[in-house]
């Protein structure tokens, strides 16, 4: 979890919320991301203590590792480049990365 966060953290100097979705893709077959969320910690439209936060991301942490997805992860986030966490749609604003997991 904490090299989830600093990675974030010194991707884009913020830390940014991380979550997992299932959602289909442009051929409707059904798959798993990791969001960045572009909700800041410690702002108002993000309600998660600083302990919350660290669970959150912790949990995340070990299921990327758990499924063998967490250097591309990282990778990803890698390159991605300076651009912030962005409004992919209304109902899930977030930098989304497809993950390649068999579910």
């Amino acid at each position: 979890g904490e090299e989830l966060r600093d990675v974030i953290l010194e991707q884009w100097g913020q830390q940014y919320p991380v979550l997992i979705k299932r959602r289909r893709d442009a051929l409707g077959v059904p798959r798993l991301y990791l969001v960045i969320q572009w909700k800041q910690l410690g702002k108002k439209n993000l309600r998660l203590t600083q302990e919350e936060y660290v669970l959150e991301s912790d949990a995340v942490a070990d299921l990327i590792s758990d499924w063998g997805v967490a250097n591309q992860v990282q990778n990803e986030i890698l390159d991605s480049g300076y651009v912030r966490p962005k409004t992919m749609t209304q109902q899930y604003p977030g930098l989304f990365i497809s993950l390649d997991v068999d579910e």
